[in-house]
């Protein structure tokens, strides 16, 4: 999970895409590397090392799913206020519990939020696709009929 997510990067900036799909990939070599220190120590200290950057990526994720249907070249600063606010919070929070079962909770949630939006988005784009052929059909028999 460290070299693969390298090679995207690489190939998202040959190929000249926006850079929240750089930055998807080396969130993605942070969490690799993370985990990877805190696998080989064990330590407490390499353990936020790995799992913090999985909050911190998964905001990255929510950011670039957003912002799929936007304009090219445009950023929401609101939603990246809220998820860098929502990065801290659960950073301070985790610093002071210094509890694994936190992490996982909050993961957990996240998640299952995030996995909820893709779902809504792709049956809200095929509802929409639906509507807007069937609106057409009836539009043009409309016009047919006249």
């Amino acid at each position: 999970m460290i070299l693969p997510p390298i090679f995207g990067a690489i190939q998202s900036v040959r190929s000249g895409l926006e850079k929240r799909y750089t930055a998807s990939y080396l969130a993605l070599t942070v969490v690799g590397m993370g985990s990877w220190c805190f696998h080989m120590t064990l330590k407490y200290e390499m353990q936020l090392l790995d799992e913090l950057p999985m909050i911190y990526s998964c905001c990255i994720f929510v950011y670039c799913m957003f912002e799929c249907f936007k304009m090219k070249n445009s950023v929401n600063y609101h939603l990246l206020f809220t998820l860098v606010l929502f990065s801290l919070i659960v950073t301070m929070v985790y610093l002071k519990v210094k509890e694994p079962i936190f992490h996982q909770v909050i993961f957990e949630n996240y998640c299952t939020f995030y996995y909820l939006t893709c779902f809504v988005f792709s049956f809200s784009s095929i509802f929409y696709a639906f509507t807007t052929s069937e609106n057409e059909m009836v539009d043009a028999l409309g016009k047919n009929s006249v």
